[in-house]
């Protein structure tokens, strides 16, 4: 479906660039305007806010004219191209999703078997919005002869995950969403057990990392009969976390009390605050990589391993949990011409001017006021400062499916030859990736 649905996207787009070339000009104009027009709408300033409601209204009346002026032909093309481009990049997220990992491709599997002689499993039924049936999940475990215990509404999890790693087990899961991750996990390394994942939250961005089918609880469970490897955990204070920790801007969307309910509001009302008052510094002051100290940035992420934010097909993934380093990223200006400028080079895939990054094994957070805001691993956290944040090499002991990979690279960009060849590769039923020993 992908080769078919490119082959007729590139005989499409030569067709209009050849024949109907202020078509296609056209057509391009508008979506870059769109796009630019619906930034402006969000965080612009007063004045922008306003030029993008005219430039939408503009760019509606210029599609509009063109149609009628051109007939009914001029609107079956430009569907027909959106609705082919729309087919090709949904057949190709069928082919990468088969891998588990997202736009991940797998360079290394894990060899060692290690299953898990003793293990108790705790699941949180409001993961997720309840999309999991917990008597499934548990039915499902107990066949495998893996213990369950369901965490009531407003439990304690900490004191649950204690008791559960001294209870005897050789292994303990979680079943829930990645807020509830770290705090399992912390009690798995502290006791020297086994950690297992089941994805049921609503966004599972360990699980994706960690090479697990996001959709398959169940077929998740097999890791309680699978292989063990090390990876890396994280700590901020006495909290551990396993995907980041978040400060600035984020942590105070984070914060917001309707953040669970409607992200989309809670992002919309703080940027509208940010956007009316200009700028917008947080109390936050850290050591920069050159050495000096930065004081009142927008913006600052502290990572497990480092994450690819460049390119829409896989931004927000990393291709490994064990390289010992923590992916930290800063923006220490928040006016909005630099978020612009920010959102400007993540769409294009390059290094925007206005962003440090940099890797390291410790970062130290100071504030004036002795406390700050963290978003860890997408939950509200309010720490003391100084606070250290730093990475745990090999710390957590992980298990997942039998062949599950444990290194992985980006796959290519989707229009790029070696997506062709990729799916060429695919397409002849040959491996995906060289040594994945996947089919």
């Amino acid at each position: 479906m992908a080769l078919l649905a490119q082959a007729v996207l590139f005989l499409q787009l030569v067709d209009l660039a050849v024949f109907r070339t202020e078509e296609l000009i056209l057509l391009l104009a508008t979506m870059l305007l769109l796009g630019k027009a619906a930034f402006w709408a969000l965080i612009g300033r007063a004045a922008k806010r306003w030029a993008a409601v005219v430039v939408g209204i503009l760019a509606a009346v210029g599609l509009a004219a063109q149609w009628l002026i051109e007939g009914p032909g001029t609107l079956a093309r430009q569907a027909a191209l959106l609705l082919t481009s729309a087919i090709f990049l949904i057949a190709v997220w069928w082919v990468r999703s088969t891998r588990g990992g997202g736009s991940l491709q797998a360079l290394t599997v894990v060899p060692a078997p290690g299953p898990a002689n003793n293990a108790i499993l705790l699941i949180n039924p409001q993961s997720g919005g309840g999309r999991v049936e917990t008597a499934k999940l548990e039915a499902a475990a107990r066949t495998l002869g893996i213990d369950t215990f369901v965490l009531p509404k407003g439990g304690d999890l900490a004191a649950v995950a204690e008791r559960a790693c001294t209870g005897g087990y050789d292994a303990v899961g979680i079943a829930s969403g990645d807020g509830s991750l770290g705090v399992v996990a912390a009690a798995a390394m502290r006791h020297g057990l086994r950690f297992v994942c089941v994805p049921t939250g609503t966004l599972n961005h360990f699980a994706r990392d960690l090479g697990l089918d996001r959709d398959d609880p169940i077929g998740a469970l097999a890791a309680f009969r699978g292989e063990e490897r090390r990876i890396d955990a994280c700590r901020a204070g006495n909290r551990v976390f396993l995907n980041n920790a978040s400060f600035g801007i984020y942590a105070e969307i984070v914060h917001q009390p309707d953040y669970r309910e409607n992200r989309v509001e809670a992002i919309r009302r703080v940027f509208a605050s940010f956007a009316a008052g200009e700028r917008r510094d947080f109390d936050l002051r850290f050591q920069s990589p050159g050495g000096g100290v930065v004081d009142g940035a927008f913006l600052l992420l502290a990572g497990n391993n480092r994450y690819d934010f460049l390119g829409l097909h896989d931004f927000g993934e990393r291709s490994r949990l064990d390289d010992g380093f923590l992916d930290i990223l800063a923006l220490e200006s928040g006016d909005p011409d630099t978020l612009e400028r920010l959102a400007d080079s993540l769409l294009l895939a390059r290094p925007g001017p206005d962003w440090m990054r940099w890797d390291a094994t410790r970062l130290v957070v100071e504030s004036a006021g002795g406390k700050v805001l963290a978003g860890v691993d997408g939950e509200a956290v309010e720490f003391e400062t100084p606070l250290t944040v730093e990475v745990l090499p090999g710390a957590l002991r992980v298990m997942t499916p039998a062949g599950t990979p444990a290194q992985r690279a980006h796959a290519p960009p989707p229009f790029s030859a070696a997506s062709i060849a990729e799916l060429l590769r695919v397409a002849a039923g040959r491996d995906q990736a060289p040594g994945s020993g996947q089919r």
